[in-house]
């Protein structure tokens, strides 16, 4: 095979690679499962290393610059399938002309460098290319988590609450002696009938049980049932109390869940990039190894000052 239809191949890689990241992407946050440890998240992290590898190898074996600008504007913009926004459109944009701008530092490095080292060149390239690729997975996350209502109730999980509870019971009972977390409604409002030394009949207490549980509904605002815990009561009472505080701030939820999006990837960056390129070394040896690639001599004039 020809060192072009090398090329080719390598290049048909790297689109198939970003159509199945943005195809990936798309799916996950559809799915809705961003924060949870599952296999639709192992895809993904393993797709995105995939594509970064391939990028990497792009920019080291192939020599048309206009092939890889060509290729890297689809890797670039095909995610605008999925994600048609501006915003998206902004941040593909940014992550085509910086992938460029690496893709011209890393070849630049190449050249210069001496005996084939690669950890420099890409580490011109790498970094700035992750980093506008986490601004788009951020992107496509805001228009994401945008499309659909903020749930309070899913950014805080009822179980979370009830093991902090739990774990704070002996606490809570040094302040409030009387207090049960695996008490019920009905207890509660029994309890607080019997305070009052009022002696009703089993039928009556139901009648009256009835009676408190409408009007704390009314209160409230949620439904709730005789046999609910104290541990939901105070659940459903602070999501509530919680919605009706953020009712004015949660247009700006899905901006902020991006930023710390961004962030946090940025900061998970480093060790994923540095395991990129030390794939992209090894590949390349095994491809050398079997005579696909081979090594050659570039000429290189180095200009020094000296006194004439």
């Amino acid at each position: 095979m020809s060192p072009k239809r090398k090329e080719l191949v390598f290049l048909a890689v790297l689109v198939a690679a970003s159509i199945l990241l943005w195809y990936t992407v798309s799916a996950f946050l559809m799915r809705h499962v961003f924060s949870e440890l599952s296999w639709p998240l192992v895809s993904l992290i393993s797709i995105t290393f995939v594509f970064i590898v391939s990028w990497a190898l792009v920019i080291v074996l192939v020599e048309s610059t206009a092939f890889v600008v060509l290729v890297w504007a689809c890797a670039s913009y095909v995610g605008v399938i999925w994600f048609r926004d501006p915003v998206f459109l902004a941040a593909a944009s940014l992550l085509f002309v910086f992938g460029i701008v690496g893709y011209f530092r890393a070849k630049r490095a190449i050249q210069i460098s001496f005996g084939g080292g690669l950890l420099r060149p890409l580490r011109k390239s790498l970094p700035l290319t992750v980093t506008f690729m986490t601004l788009a997975f951020s992107a496509s996350y805001y228009l994401a988590t945008a499309a659909v209502p903020v749930d309070l109730a899913s950014m805080l999980p009822e179980s979370f609450v009830e093991n902090t509870i739990a774990y704070s019971a002996p606490a809570i009972k040094k302040l409030f002696p009387n207090f049960n977390a695996s008490g019920t409604v009905r207890d509660f409002v029994l309890g607080q009938i019997r305070k009052e030394s009022v002696k009703l009949s089993r039928e009556q207490e139901l009648i009256v049980l009835e009676g408190s549980i409408k009007q704390m509904r009314k209160e409230l605002g949620f439904a709730i049932r005789p046999d609910d815990s104290y541990t939901r009561l105070l659940y459903l009472t602070g999501i509530s109390i919680m919605e009706k505080q953020a009712s004015d701030y949660k247009k700006y939820f899905p901006m902020v869940y991006a930023a710390g999006l961004f962030f946090s990837l940025r900061f998970l960056a480093w060790p994923f990039y540095m395991f990129a390129i030390a794939s992209c070394v090894l590949i390349l040896r095994i491809l050398h190894r079997f005579g696909i690639i081979e090594m050659r001599v570039i000429p290189a004039s180095i200009l020094a000052y000296s006194l004439s």
